[in-house]
């Protein structure tokens, strides 16, 4: 199958009524087994709890993953989209202009076990049965796991008519609006009415979806903004953000004087990855050096 873009009711999962049919399409051999309880690891990371599906499951959501991203998305998700990134998202607001930034609170564990069978069953007009089915291949604890590779993708097509009721909201009121996972972020080079918040709010209750209040940042014309990152200068310039700028100071000073294990050169050059993102020119001979210092560490 060639990796072409298409709609909805071209997708092998469109109309599919057959268990049998889902295990091919899936590459599945044994569908009762993953069907049962222990196929998640769950712990802590950052404060957050993780819920990562076993090997073999993780296959299988990789292969959803892949069948989901051929179908079209409007062009305000910009997560989740070959050869796009969170940079893109920031280049996207770096005009001169207001801006608010909002986050979605506890956007996976909001995104309920039936949300996902009527996305199955009613927009992909799955069989009841097959649709039951495959929500319980790529739910765990009764909603998407925070830790699958399928999980972004499918949050969005489960909320994608509240984000296309958000995107129509901000046209009307002039603004601009995008995308990344759970990160809504709103410009426009004239004001930006508390009304829009307001109704924006308003929408994503209607589905059980909250903002964070402590994440809810507005912007006004003349200040430095972040946006997925990036800083944005008053002058729609992208730089480096300080947190970043400290980690690779850090990093590049424990290589100056004691030197860095295999696993801190490929740390360091992570960093300094995401910085050339940002700004192509930034850390030129610094990059250089941790590119072959990683190659090497890769090598043993």
């Amino acid at each position: 199958m060639s990796n072409k873009q298409y709609n909805i009711h071209q997708s092998p999962l469109y109309k599919l009524n057959s268990k049998s049919k889902l295990s091919s399409i899936l590459h599945i051999d044994n569908l009762a087994n993953l069907l049962r309880d222990g196929h998640y690891n769950r712990f802590e990371m950052n404060g957050r709890q993780i819920e990562s599906p076993c090997k073999e499951l993780k296959r299988v959501h990789k292969r959803v993953l892949k069948l989901l991203s051929r179908i079209n998305t409007p062009d305000y998700l910009i997560s989740g989209k070959k050869g796009l990134s969170y940079v893109d998202n920031a280049k996207v607001h770096t005009r001169r202009c207001n801006l608010v930034k909002m986050d979605i609170k506890k956007f996976y564990p909001s995104s309920k076990k039936e949300y996902v069978f009527r996305l199955f069953h009613y927009k992909f007009r799955m069989a009841e049965d097959v649709a039951w089915i495959l929500t319980e291949l790529l739910t765990c604890d009764g909603h998407i796991p925070t830790g699958s590779p399928v999980s972004q993708i499918l949050a969005f097509m489960i909320f994608a008519d509240t984000f296309e009721e958000i995107n129509n909201l901000a046209i009307t009121h002039g603004c601009c609006f995008t995308l990344y996972v759970d990160d809504i972020t709103i410009s426009s080079t004239g004001n930006i009415p508390r009304k829009l918040i307001y109704a924006i709010r308003n929408e994503l209750k209607k589905v059980n979806l909250n903002l964070s209040g402590k994440k809810t940042r507005f912007y006004s014309l003349n200040k430095t903004k972040c946006v997925t990152g990036c800083v944005i200068t008053p002058d729609g310039e992208l730089r480096i953000p300080n947190k970043l700028h400290q980690k690779i100071h850090e990093k590049s000073t424990m290589l100056n004087k004691e030197g860095l294990s295999p696993h801190d050169h490929q740390v360091l050059f992570g960093l300094l990855n995401a910085a050339q993102q940002i700004q192509k020119s930034t850390f030129p001979s610094l990059y250089r050096e941790a590119k072959r210092n990683f190659k090497i560490s890769v090598a043993q």
